[in-house]
């Protein structure tokens, strides 16, 4: 649910859901596909989707000194498993509608970010499962001078849990609990010649509508500090220390468990920055778990949190997501909960109006206790991308996900396949 430690993972946990099949739909766009005329881009580090492709911008729209982009998504989902079971899976077929618009704002000493979204699933046959999905975001920067920086940001999303998701109680009679999610945090950053010095705050809150999910209701409330030494740009060394503050709602879960805790942590670990192969930051460390009940033990463990991308040609990004550390949970028998996740992804221009994505990931989880059960998914996912212009493209997409546990209820085997038309206006 919400991990401990304060570095910003690479993707979000609910991405373990998308995984394998539309590679042979590949092909046809590879015969298709225009050549690509714009390979002297030497801006590595970036994804090959955001770089320049001349004949196939997308449409912006400029208001002033802002810009803005509107997106909508239309595909039809194929899903072999809707209720992510072992036995006796439910197959049926949604129509998936996403709209999504940005804008972007700046000025010499500031900068502005707005997002909004939204993603409606309804289903041909399983219609109790049908769900609509929203949000949106702020976020903003403010130089001071040319040391020190200020930012800020502001975040709301109502998103349905998924049948997947391992701290579900799994009442495939009813639709998926609706929830909602608010975060915030204040950062300030000084750098200097050689230091920097970066701290940040922040707030999470998060409300299950249903009642009967009401213990899960909470609060997290968390801190860090980050020194970096740059002895040799753009090699930098950096130490974090953080602290992570639990606060559940309810004062025990509907086991009688008092699920309150402070998480702490260290992170040593290397930074990478300019326009070199390898761009990123990795750092390991300990976490010290620490719950305000007495019956529940103390725990020190393992912390790895970082993210690297590999350019090895301006328009190929392979990127290296790792995490391991505490995450909340209410599971019965469990004392706490740790995750470990890695995730490979390719980012590839195949041709100049022709884009792939591939991803490999890897996630255990590990719940302490005397139950000692433990979760283990592999997925992988691919997804083609064929631009007829700057305004239209089409899209395939295949994902394949397999978990296994010791409960038979815990694994499950979910194939799904997706066609769509993305529109920029």
């Amino acid at each position: 649910m919400i991990d401990g430690a304060p570095l910003v993972r690479g993707r979000r946990r609910g991405a373990r859901r998308r995984r394998c099949i539309a590679a042979a739909l590949l092909p046809l766009g590879l015969a298709i596909g225009a050549p690509s005329g714009a390979q002297q881009v030497e801006r590595r580090g970036v994804s090959p989707r955001n770089l320049p492709r001349p004949g196939y911008e997308p449409h912006v729209t400029r208001i002033g000194n802002a810009t803005a982009r509107v997106e909508v998504d239309i595909s039809a989902l194929d899903d072999s498993n809707v209720f992510a079971t072992s036995r006796k899976p439910v197959n049926d077929v949604i129509v998936v509608t996403r709209p999504r618009a940005n804008l972007d704002w700046s000025s010499n000493a500031a900068t502005l970010h707005g997002e909004a979204y939204a993603a409606v699933f309804k289903h041909v046959d399983v219609t109790q499962e049908d769900m609509a999905s929203f949000g949106g975001a702020l976020a903003g920067a403010l130089r001071v001078s040319r040391q020190q920086t200020i930012t800020s940001s502001l975040r709301f999303d109502r998103v349905r849990e998924s049948r997947t998701d391992p701290e579900s109680r799994r009442n495939l009679n009813q639709p998926p609990r609706k929830i909602d999610a608010l975060a915030g945090e204040v950062g300030y950053a000084v750098k200097g010649a050689n230091v920097a010095l970066a701290l940040a705050g922040g707030y999470q809150s998060y409300n299950y509508l249903d009642p009967l999910e009401s213990d899960r209701n909470m609060r997290l409330y968390r801190g860090s500090a980050t020194f970096e030494l740059r002895p040799n740009a753009p090699l930098s060394f950096f130490f974090q220390g953080y602290v992570a503050r639990r606060d559940f709602v309810r004062a025990v879960d509907f086991s009688g468990v008092d699920r309150d805790a402070t998480t702490i942590g260290a992170l040593l670990g290397l930074s990478h920055g300019g326009s070199g192969l390898v761009q990123g930051k990795i750092g390991v460390g300990i976490f010290r778990f620490q719950p305000d009940a007495p019956g529940l033990p103390a725990f020190t463990g393992l912390a790895v949190d970082g993210q690297l991308t590999w350019s090895p040609r301006p328009r190929t990004a392979v990127v290296l997501t790792v995490f391991r550390g505490d995450v909340a949970t209410v599971r019965v028998g469990a004392t706490n909960r740790i995750d470990t996740d890695v995730a490979l992804r390719l980012e590839q221009e195949v041709r100049h109006n022709l884009l792939l994505e591939a991803q490999l990931s890897f996630s255990d989880i590990l719940y302490r206790g005397p139950s000692q059960r433990s979760l283990t998914t592999y997925a992988a996912r691919i997804e083609g991308e064929y631009l007829f212009s700057g305004t239209m493209s089409a899209f395939a997409a295949g994902t394949f996900t397999r978990r296994d546990g010791r409960l038979i209820t815990d694994r499950f085997t979910r194939p799904m396949v997706e066609l769509g038309l993305r529109f920029r206006f």
